[in-house]
């Protein structure tokens, strides 16, 4: 049995270039709670993926320092890329536990196409998790256990920063 942990990624700050948009330090504290929270259940995936955009990358290598892995990128799983793209890439890691951090509307379509209605996407907020169990990345083949949609850290506003 495979499970993947899927993730979007941290809170990330406004930019033109939606690629190079960064992590707000709220959103690096998101991220670094979540690894935290991640090795205090002793979640431990083989490998931990992310696309290339900047604000996945740096929830990544989060991840990795809390988790002790070295994050690897994946070119199909951006904004821009479609679920069947998405899940052409991951089919081949379905044979042992990866997380991997990607995107909305992306991640919320995957989550529709393999638990539910495909045309009825989930909303996930920002650091938001999920795991699934199962034995191949397809159509009706995994087992959603849980989703974690809420944020491990709260938002401090007074300061509009992330408070532990």
């Amino acid at each position: 049995m495979s499970r993947f942990w899927w993730m979007r990624h941290a809170e990330a700050a406004p930019g033109a270039v939606d690629a190079q948009r960064a992590l707000t330090p709220y959103g690096q504290q998101q991220a670094q709670q979540v690894g935290q929270w991640l090795q205090q259940q002793s979640v431990q995936p083989e490998a931990i993926y992310s696309s290339h955009y900047l604000r996945a990358r740096q929830t990544a290598e989060a991840l990795g320092r809390a988790l002790q892995l070295v994050p690897e990128v994946l070119a199909d799983v951006t904004p821009e890329h479609s679920v069947d793209q998405a899940l052409a890439q991951l089919w081949p890691l379905s044979g042992r536990p990866v997380l991997v951090v990607t995107h909305q509307p992306l991640w919320g379509a995957m989550m529709a196409r393999l638990y539910s209605e495909p045309n009825q996407p989930w909303a996930i907020p920002p650091a938001g998790l999920a795991w699934m169990d199962g034995e191949v990345i397809a159509p009706d083949c995994l087992h959603l256990k849980q989703v974690l949609a809420e944020v491990l850290c709260e938002r401090d506003t007074s300061t509009g920063h992330g408070a532990p």
